[in-house]
């Protein structure tokens, strides 16, 4: 019983997070909701196939560690997930205070690494690559939400 907790704790999380995310963005104009829809759809087709796959795998597994021990090992195989679980987390509290744009960048400086961009490259390279790859995505972004007319919080730079 204990494994199936764990294994459908990060999926049903994040379908949670998501299910509170549509709606948050239900009274959005329709043209601003296609791109946020699409990307929610993804990720509860995904969330899912996640949950159908480590519930029959939990089902299959029987051990008899101790506890403490399969907290461990499940932090260890998620540490990636629970890591971007919590700067989602960070990226929300982010988006209300900083702004739509700078809060867009700040992520993805720390996510880009968490995610491997940059790995097996030596420092000055994975920061000018992690940085232009962050620059270059929240530029985009910042385009696709002016091309949707998406009413994003200006931060207190004013942009």
């Amino acid at each position: 019983m204990q494994a199936l907790f764990r294994a459908a704790l990060v999926p049903g999380l994040i379908l949670l997070l998501t299910g509170l995310y549509w709606l948050h963005i239900a009274d959005a104009p329709s043209a601003a909701q296609r791109v946020p829809l699409a990307v929610i759809t993804v990720i509860v087709v995904m969330a899912i196939i996640v949950l159908l796959g480590d519930l029959l795998a939990a089902t299959k597994t029987k051990t008899a560690a101790h506890p403490a021990i399969q907290i461990r090992v499940w932090i260890r195989q998620w540490k990636t997930q629970i890591i971007f679980m919590v700067l989602s987390f960070g990226y929300f509290a982010a988006f209300i205070t900083l702004g739509f744009n700078l809060a867009n960048f700040l992520f993805l400086i720390i996510a880009l690494p968490v995610a491997g961009v940059g790995q097996g490259m030596g420092r000055t390279a994975a920061i000018v690559k992690v940085g232009l790859s962050a620059f270059v995505m929240a530029g985009v972004f910042y385009i696709l939400a002016q091309l949707m007319d998406f009413n994003a919080p200006a931060g207190p730079l004013g942009f």
